[in-house]
């Protein structure tokens, strides 16, 4: 009978984000360490800059959407499949949504500004043209 022993410890010059987080996907959440190296790993695979690696893993806070970063995001929303502990899957949906930048609410409007007298006013905010 043969046992293969996986490592769970992340080698930030060997693993990628994908390969790094894989191995912590049993966890509940991710220590302080596991952070840090996942921070150096998105600086030096993405090319994110240091303070925005460190902003979003560590501080826990978005940063200004950027090529590295939209596609770090996107690396980090394939991993979501491979968690199965809750606690942990919120802790990489906030770094998907910090990569992305702070939420713009980009669905369109209808409606005319009511300036007009021939405008009806619908709502407080959008009227309809009559």
């Amino acid at each position: 009978m043969i046992f293969i022993n996986t490592q769970s410890r992340i080698d930030v010059k060997k693993d990628t984000i994908y390969s790094a987080l894989l191995k912590k996907t049993n966890n509940n959440t991710l220590s302080s360490k596991t952070l840090k190296k996942l921070a150096k790993i998105a600086s030096s695979s993405f090319s994110v800059p240091k303070v925005d690696a460190k902003r979003i893993f560590i501080n826990n806070k978005p940063v200004t959407p950027s090529g590295p970063s939209i596609i770090l995001s996107y690396e980090l929303y394939k991993e979501l499949a491979q968690v199965s502990n809750d606690n942990l899957r919120s802790q990489l949906k906030a770094f998907i949504t910090h990569c992305r930048g702070p939420y713009i609410d980009n669905t369109p409007k209808t409606g005319i500004p009511c300036p007009a007298s021939s405008c009806t006013a619908t709502t407080s905010e959008f009227i309809t043209k009559k």
